[in-house]
């Protein structure tokens, strides 16, 4: 099967792991992956990297206007439609959402080349964003015809299911990971006492809760401290915060990291928390961190706010969203009872390699696309 996959994710060179394990899952598979040249965001610019290719995998960027931007960013429509001419895919991947301009182009050109093969969109989406005028007089049109012509869809957690769902779409949905993580045989205990998140600073993280939280429990565990990783427009409120909590010696803010820094720093902790809550304008959809966490024997506390108790399950502790004190109490648990912490961190083992791992995710993609591909074949009469 030839797959063509389009997403600005794969840019970055550890992301790139995921189609690199697919390839050795499934070696008959030819698989393109098209990125683009840079994208900057919130928390990270990542910059073109050498073209390559790793067994049956072929990596290619190509430069886009409005990088950083999931749904208006777009390629040059001669690049798209060299890039489908020469692939030829059997299916077409697009991991930008279902109302990325990103996947009307591809599924344009692809029309137009007579390639009537699957078209499958990969989205986190599990709220109702409020869109204005604008977005109603032109933007639901791409919308609608992405919709329209899709004929599967993977989502990152079940609220995104059940959206798409409501909105009528009526194809094969996966619910599953967009990336995996490495499974580590060897995992460093941190000998110290360290709390710490790492994501942006901003209001829907929850970080001043944590910080709350923290100022409660550290008066019992004077040598625990607080890591806090990233940056944000929050980050001055909450470094005032800290000082007025007197515990700003005890809470260390890194600012922005790349990621293979921000795995380093999560190895030395003891509990990562993931604070978020939900707000009309965004839900949290998965929190990659928290599996980066559990792959190291990292313990986890998690907000029960969007998708983290699903991504959690029994591996870990789940607490009220906006609640400082039942924070407070999940972290003492952890801290004070080794044996919970130990039966946490078993458990997430157990769900990093059942369903988390990048081979895990390899194979329930690709039992999906080949079940998509082959599905086509026989209504094609091939």
């Amino acid at each position: 099967m030839k797959l063509l996959v389009v997403g600005h994710t794969y840019l970055s060179s550890i992301n790139k792991k995921k189609w690199e394990v697919y390839s050795s899952v499934y070696p008959a598979d030819l698989v393109t992956v098209i990125t683009p040249t840079l994208w900057k965001d919130a928390l990270f610019t990542v910059s073109s990297q050498a073209k390559n290719q790793k067994g049956t995998v072929f990596f290619q960027e190509y430069s886009v206007a409005h990088h950083g931007n999931e749904v208006l960013h777009r390629y040059s429509w001669g690049d798209v439609w060299r890039i489908v001419k020469n692939t030829s895919p059997d299916i077409l991947l697009v991991e930008q959402g279902l109302n990325a301009f990103s996947y009307f182009q591809f599924i344009t050109v692809c029309l137009l080349q007579g390639l009537f093969v699957p078209f499958v969109f990969f989205t986190w989406v599990n709220w109702r964003h409020p869109w204005g005028w604008k977005y109603t007089l032109f933007w639901s049109f791409i919308e609608r015809f992405n919709r329209f012509f899709s004929t599967a869809a993977v989502v990152g957690n079940p609220e995104a299911s059940r959206l798409l769902r409501e909105d009528g779409f009526n194809g094969p949905v996966l619910v599953a990971p967009q990336l995996g993580i490495d499974v580590e045989h060897e995992q460093i205990i941190s000998k110290k006492k360290c709390i710490g998140f790492v994501g942006r600073l901003t209001v829907e993280k929850g970080v001043d809760n944590l910080i709350q939280a923290f100022a409660q429990v550290v008066l019992s565990q004077p040598d625990l401290e607080l890591l806090i990783v990233g940056s944000g427009k929050e980050e001055i409120f909450l470094k005032n915060l800290a000082e007025s909590l007197g515990v700003a010696e005890k809470v260390i803010f890194t600012g922005s990291v790349d990621h293979y820094r921000a795995i380093e720093l999560i190895k030395t902790l003891s509990i990562l928390v993931l604070p978020s809550k939900d707000t009309a304008l965004w839900k949290e959809q998965f929190g990659h961190v928290l599996i980066e966490a559990m792959a190291h024997g990292v313990a986890v506390v998690g907000s029960d706010a969007g998708a983290i108790p699903w991504v959690i399950k029994d591996g870990g502790l789940v607490f009220e969203q906006g609640n400082v004190d039942n924070l407070a109490h999940k972290l003492r648990l952890l801290l004070q009872d080794d044996q919970l912490r130990q039966g946490c961190i078993e458990r997430a083992n157990k769900l990093i390699e059942e369903e988390y791992s990048h081979e895990a995710v390899a194979k329930k993609l690709g039992t999906f696309l080949h079940t998509i591909a082959a599905k086509k074949s026989r209504q094609a009469g091939v």
